[in-house]
């Protein structure tokens, strides 16, 4: 590495940094930073995925990696699959210890996918050598999709149509005339990519997740006035829009 490198980043890491607090137009004294990370810098996020990068090659199971978050998976259907993923478990603890990257291993879990699936018990080891037992988790929130063990996405389906309810009531007090363009503009705009979010990934089956989401809109096309007697096809005609459901299946872009 040209050593005009190596400086830039010593410097970086050897930086005297300082902080204060503001109150208004009152100004504490700086104090040095001991520790934590310089936020907002280019060089920081491109040292890190430097320095964890090698971590991907000590195990052998699938490994999903998004800023400082690792997931590790792999098929568990007899003992000697079992056997490899607690191996590729020890190799990352072998790894933090190389490198004195740290794990909270109390915040590890483990999440058993399938009704059939063997569910054994995991373990890592913590800073002081101790082996912990993974806790095992019926569902877990990633990226903001809430995912569960059975893959069923119901406590998703339903959190996005709470919050999606919940801004409608807010457009409702609003606004004290609501019109086919306005709506169409606000629902779009403000409530649809809630029910939408990472569909890729909870597309729902089940009928209830259907019924769910799609009486979000059957909501919103009855808050126009002189639509409300109309049947939820026509509603949906009137607005030019098309439902939750073709959308789920047809449209790409927005």
């Amino acid at each position: 590495m040209n050593r005009h490198v190596l400086e830039w980043i010593e410097s970086f890491f050897c930086l005297q940094k300082k902080q204060r607090v503001a109150v208004i137009e009152a100004l504490s004294s700086w104090t040095g930073v001991l520790s934590g990370v310089l936020q907002g810098s280019v060089l920081g996020p491109i040292l890190f995925v430097c320095y964890i990068n090698d971590m991907l090659e000590t195990i052998a199971s699938f490994v999903y990696m998004y800023a400082d978050d690792t997931k590790i998976g792999r098929a568990v259907t007899c003992g000697s699959d079992g056997l490899a993923l607690r191996s590729d478990l020890d190799q990352l603890g072998d790894w933090s210890q190389k490198w004195q990257l740290r794990f909270n291993v109390s915040k590890y879990k483990v999440m058993h996918y399938g009704r059939n699936n063997v569910n054994e018990q995991y373990t890592m080891q913590d800073d002081s050598g101790s082996r912990y037992i993974l806790q095992e988790s019926k569902e877990e929130k990633d990226l903001g999709v809430c995912v569960d063990n059975m893959l069923k996405f119901l406590d998703h389906v339903a959190q996005a149509a709470c919050k999606a309810n919940r801004l409608l009531g807010l457009i409702r007090r609003s606004f004290t005339h609501l019109d086919i363009t306005l709506m169409k503009q606000l629902y779009t705009v403000m409530v649809r990519p809630h029910l939408e979010y990472g569909n890729v990934v909870w597309h729902p089956q089940l009928k209830q997740n259907i019924e769910l989401l799609e009486a979000v809109q059957h909501r919103v096309t009855k808050m126009i006035p002189g639509l409300s007697h109309l049947s939820y096809e026509e509603r949906l005609k009137r607005m030019g829009l098309p439902s939750l459901s073709y959308r789920r299946l047809y449209v790409v872009m927005p």
